[in-house]
């Protein structure tokens, strides 16, 4: 064994001695300076493996990180999936409103290993379709849960004309009664 590998090994065994809250924050965890674009609410991950790949192992271990996300009625299915040879933008064909989760699973590039994370994000409401990751060795990008459309409220003067031309309608139905 070299003094490489002994230091390596003791260096390993001496973290795994240390009570949980004295070990060293995880590298590859996720945060909230991951996405650009939008607003990070939380997340959870890196994960080892890929949670996007629909195997049922992945779907269920998907859906138990929503859960812990606040998504619990999500059965770990995604709507839609993007896989990328390279870069760092995610656009979704569906529109994200609101609050939506969405997993990304990135290879050995950068920092740490493969791994996956999912994140709850606040898209706002105009409908964003773009996403920046942040970090390199993006491998794929799928898109869990996202709000509803926002409906559009009628401007003063269409419901103005609205107004009016019911009242026209119902005077002329009145007219039409008395004669």
């Amino acid at each position: 064994m070299t003094t490489r590998n002994s230091i390596a090994i003791a260096a390993l065994a001496a973290t795994l001695a240390m009570p949980a809250a004295a070990r060293p924050a995880d590298p590859a965890a996720c945060g909230v300076g991951d996405l650009s674009g939008v607003v990070v609410l939380d997340c959870t991950g890196y994960v080892a493996g890929n949670l996007l790949s629909n195997s049922p192992a992945a779907v269920a271990a998907a859906a138990a990180a929503l859960a812990d996300l606040g998504l619990a009625a999500s059965d770990g299915s995604w709507i839609e999936k993007q896989d990328f040879a390279s870069g760092s933008t995610i656009g979704f064909a569906t529109p994200l409103y609101g609050t939506s989760y969405v997993g990304l699973h990135k290879g050995g590039a950068g920092d740490g290993g493969p791994g996956t994370a999912i994140y709850r994000i606040d898209a706002g409401q105009a409908g964003v379709t773009m996403l920046e990751f942040e970090l390199p060795g993006l491998s794929s990008a799928a898109l869990y849960a996202t709000g509803p459309a926002p409906v559009p409220v009628p401007e003063p003067a269409v419901a103005t004309l609205l107004l009016a031309g019911l009242g026209v309608i119902v005077r002329s139905a009145r007219r039409r009664r008395r004669s």
